[in-house]
């Protein structure tokens, strides 16, 4: 049976949900890709990987859920708060766009958005919304690199 375009729902064997933190486990394959303890944010998932934002300016890498765990906290505030964004508006994935971070998400009401802005704090420095295909949104942020 074919699917509807828009309409897959990615999931993570492990658990591992756009916005969270984590950390990259200290192993080989890991250290060989320069990432043996980092942490970053989760930007997408799949069933066996993870897509992990490593910074505001997009770096990132796919890495197997194996090669991650559950992390704290991040040193950079501003992408600790957009974590959280993210979290609070059931983000679908994080993505860097010509200087915008682009929360792809299925739908919010206006109390989620509010709380978002608000976590984001002084470092938005502009919120746009723009439909993305049929079925989901794109929260367009530009967030200020001044501030973390």
């Amino acid at each position: 049976m074919a699917r509807v375009p828009g309409t897959e729902t990615h999931a993570n064997r492990a658990g591992f949900r756009p916005g969270e933190v984590v950390r990259c486990r200290r192993s080989r394959a890991n250290d060989s890709l320069g990432l043996a303890d980092r942490k970053g944010l989760v930007a997408e998932v799949r069933l066996g990987h993870v897509r992990v934002l490593l910074d505001l300016t997009g770096a990132g890498e796919w890495l197997p859920n194996e090669s991650l765990l559950p992390g704290d906290e991040l040193p950079n505030g501003t992408l600790a708060r957009l974590g959280h964004a993210a979290l609070t508006l059931n983000a679908q994935s994080l993505n860097v766009e010509d200087d915008e971070l682009v929360l792809s998400c299925e739908g919010f009401d206006a109390a989620a958005l509010d709380e978002a802005r608000a976590l984001l704090g002084a470092s938005l420095l502009s919120c746009s919304l723009q439909a993305e295909g049929v079925h989901r949104l794109a929260l367009r942020l530009v967030l200020d690199p001044e501030q973390s």
